[in-house]
């Protein structure tokens, strides 16, 4: 599948978890020749996390922050700062009212995607959620997107994020 759901308890190393997929994946050649993205691997956590997260990466996975990913949290991300080399976003007006959308652009978005503290993105309205979403319209096969959190969603309504990036085909 496009993505997957990392649901483990607060504290039992969900970062350590990613931390040692992105590691495996550039010991095996994964992002080569893919993508020409600044960051091949992005990850998107919460603010007072980032600096661990970073650091986690880069001293226990040897990871190289200004070469492999890039850390944003949520804020950075629903004001578009930092994205503007892999997103554009569109303002438009639909029936008198300010319409924001994003894409992410062709060959330039990061192949691996890790959303952590997923549950920030509940909200299916909110500008962090519509960006998460919009992951689902990437034509490339070799995205993949991780969620990680202890508590991703609680109700389905709060699960749009993930089922759109999921692309499993269903029928009635």
């Amino acid at each position: 599948h496009r993505a997957a759901l990392l649901q483990a308890g607060v504290g039992t190393g969900k970062t350590f978890i990613y931390g040692a997929l992105l590691a495996e994946l550039w010991q095996t050649g994964y992002f080569e020749g893919k993508t020409f993205s600044p960051w091949p691997a992005l990850v998107i956590t919460k603010a007072s996390i980032i600096e661990q997260t970073r650091r986690v990466l880069e001293t226990h996975f040897k990871l190289c922050p200004k070469r492999q990913f890039r850390v944003l949290n949520y804020d950075a991300l629903r004001s578009g700062k930092g994205l503007d080399t892999v997103m554009e976003l569109k303002k438009e007006v639909v029936n008198g009212e300010p319409v924001k959308s994003f894409k992410w652009k062709k060959f330039l978005h990061p192949l691996v995607v890790i959303i952590d503290e997923c549950q920030s993105a509940k909200n299916e309205e909110s500008t962090q959620s519509q960006i998460i979403q919009n992951l689902s319209e990437v034509d490339d096969p070799n995205l993949k997107i991780v969620f990680s959190s202890a508590t991703p969603f609680t109700r389905v309504s709060e699960a749009k994020y993930f089922c759109v990036n999921l692309k499993m085909q269903y029928s009635l």
